[in-house]
């Protein structure tokens, strides 16, 4: 499989379990089939987070991650997105680390995207040797970004 796109529009995940589980599924078997490019949009605006299952920290054959609305709980297994080239998280709630534990699980990251991202207060980017364009914007509570040792950055939109 080479694309998932799961678009939600005005779905309350939470008030249908069952809902929840056969998107839970999807997930799992696009990550099964070895999905090269993931984009999941949650366009409930209610702020009621879905957040990712675990499947997806270790998901090897994805390139192209894209989550919008969405919410990245902790890792319990050590992130391994060992292709992934491109993250683009938009409207997402993370905190520092869980988003320190994904970027670090990235070593091929050549295209960092977040806009509107919440609970990230400050972010580390260091020893990402591919990474060549960065996009932070509209994170409000981003008080610090601290970039070292990357000697190939291109762009760099604040």
């Amino acid at each position: 499989m080479n694309k998932f796109t799961l678009d939600m529009e005005f779905y309350h995940l939470f008030d249908d379990p069952e809902f929840a589980t056969i998107v839970e599924r999807w997930i799992y078997h696009a990550v099964e089939c070895n999905v090269k490019e993931f984009k999941l949009e949650n366009e409930d605006s209610d702020m009621s987070w879905y957040f990712l299952p675990q499947i997806i920290y270790s998901a090897k054959s994805i390139n192209m991650l894209e989550l919008i609305n969405c919410g990245l709980g902790i890792p319990k297994c050590k992130v391994e997105l060992d292709f992934l080239r491109k993250l683009y998280l938009s409207d997402v709630y993370a905190d520092n680390e869980v988003l320190q534990d994904v970027i670090a699980g990235c070593p091929m990251i050549e295209d960092l995207s977040l806009c509107r991202c919440r609970g990230i207060k400050n972010l580390e980017l260091f020893n990402l040797a591919k990474l060549r364009v960065i996009k932070l914007w509209r994170n409000y509570e981003l008080v610090m970004v601290s970039i070292k040792e990357l000697d190939d950055v291109h762009s760099i939109v604040i």
